[in-house]
């Protein structure tokens, strides 16, 4: 249900939960990583003609856990975070302060919207499932090749309850 990122820094905001808001204003709190990427964190893929170092968070699944009454109020996410750069070196570095910042975190994570409301998410744990470097040939008669760090992640996070009205 991701959408296209319209503008630079765009992490999407139809069809994209809170809790990936929320994780992108986690990391780019970091100076490591926000001094990298600057706003660029994207949901599902990069606007064509990206370049420069960025982030592209792709939501691979989502789980609620139940109970014999109701929806209990805790929920998995599984992320995968790409960590684009120029080179192998800079996209390992960049993906380690990624690692350095969310893996074993437990804690809140927030995000602001553009009216001002804001949203808390208590996290659970967030645990590296996978990760690979990941290259593309180069394309439109380039010689440059893309790479990334891939990562999939498992986060458990509180999550709102039904209200059933």
């Amino acid at each position: 249900m991701y959408r296209r990122a319209e503008h630079e820094g765009d992490c999407g905001t139809e069809g994209v939960a809170v809790i990936e808001r929320a994780i992108r204003s986690f990391l780019l709190d970091v100076d490591a990583i926000r001094t990298v990427v600057g706003t660029r964190v994207y949901a599902g893929f990069a606007p064509a003609g990206t370049s420069g170092p960025y982030l592209i968070l792709n939501r691979i699944a989502y789980a609620r856990e139940y109970y014999l009454a109701n929806e209990l109020p805790v929920a998995v996410v599984t992320l995968q975070l790409d960590a684009y750069e120029a080179t192998q070196a800079k996209a390992w570095d960049l993906w380690e302060a990624i690692r350095s910042r969310l893996s074993g975190y437990h804690g809140n994570m927030s995000y602001v919207d553009t009216s001002g409301d804001e949203s808390t998410y208590y996290v659970h744990e967030a645990t590296i499932q996978r990760d690979n470097f990941l290259f593309s040939a180069p394309a439109d008669a380039s010689d440059k090749w893309t790479t990334a760090y891939s990562s999939d992640w498992r986060i458990s996070h509180t999550q709102p309850m039904p209200t059933h009205s």
